[in-house]
């Protein structure tokens, strides 16, 4: 690589780190205009890529750097990043399996794993997968929040409370993991504990539609159902297309004798379903 291509490479690298990915992506072009084989530059405009939701392109151009540098773990890693995107779990499965092959010490590819695993059903196989990453990096607080929601699937409630429990622990602004365990205690019928949760999940990250939704699910479990109501219509606010926050809201109206808001909210649910 000529000096200048590497100053170019070095000023690219530096402006992605901090967030400037038009100016990034352009750098990285002109290093490439440069010098077509570089396999970073290919990469990390494939990481830009993904980081823009465009992830075929991402795939078609971490493939190009995978093609130049066939051992290079992390290329897989966030090649398997953008796979599990577009829904291509298989083969997302396959390029943590090849980046894992390479470099067996990356929790990160553990933990993506896993992730694809569970979106596949598997989720005996993701548990595993969390843990491995799990005992490579043992303050991995995503690993043990993704790790319950594995468990919750399978039914292992306390476990799953346990591992949302070590996660906040590690990370105690851990919106996501708050909502899950909320989840899994109202699943225990311990619905004033769950409201706690959704509460805190809520205070740290105000504009949470699941966390209003469940809190709403929770409410109206307690029969406290015009709370319930203003509960969902915060979800709806929020991501006003889930079918599921207008059933759900529907019903609690029912409750409280608002039939015609109901019906309302219920036709509402039924057209976004077929939609």
């Amino acid at each position: 690589m000529t000096s200048h291509a590497q100053a170019k490479f070095e000023q690219a690298l530096a402006v992605h780190q901090q967030g400037q990915l038009a100016l990034a992506q352009e750098l990285y072009e002109a290093v490439l205009a440069a010098q077509p084989g570089h396999f970073d530059a290919l990469h990390l405009l494939g990481v830009i890529a993904a980081q823009t939701s465009d992830h075929q392109r991402a795939v078609e151009l971490i493939d190009r750097a995978i093609e130049l540098r066939p051992d290079n773990a992390a290329f897989y890693i966030n090649r398997g990043n953008a796979l599990q995107a577009l829904r291509h779990l298989d083969a997302a499965v396959a390029s943590y399996d090849r980046a894992i092959a390479l470099n067996p010490g990356i929790a990160l590819a553990f933990c993506n794993r896993g992730n694809a695993l569970k979106d596949m059903k598997r989720q005996d196989a993701a548990v595993a997968s969390y843990e491995r990453a799990i005992a490579l990096k043992p303050d991995y607080a995503v690993a043990f929040g993704n790790r319950g929601a594995a468990l919750q699937e399978l039914g292992q409630l306390d476990a799953a409370i346990a591992s949302y429990t070590r996660a906040i622990a590690l990370k105690p602004d851990y919106a996501e993991a708050f909502c899950n365990r909320g989840n899994a205690l109202q699943e225990q019928k311990k619905l004033e504990q769950a409201m706690a949760d959704y509460e805190r999940a809520i205070a740290l990250k105000p504009n949470y539609p699941e966390a209003f939704f469940n809190r709403g699910n929770a409410l109206k479990e307690l029969k406290r159902n015009e709370e319930a109501v203003a509960s969902y219509e915060r979800a709806i606010a929020e991501k006003p297309d889930s079918a599921e926050v207008y059933l759900n809201r529907g019903n609690a109206l029912r409750d409280i004798d608002q039939s015609g808001a109901a019906i309302e909210s219920y036709e509402r649910a039924i057209a976004l379903r077929h939609e």
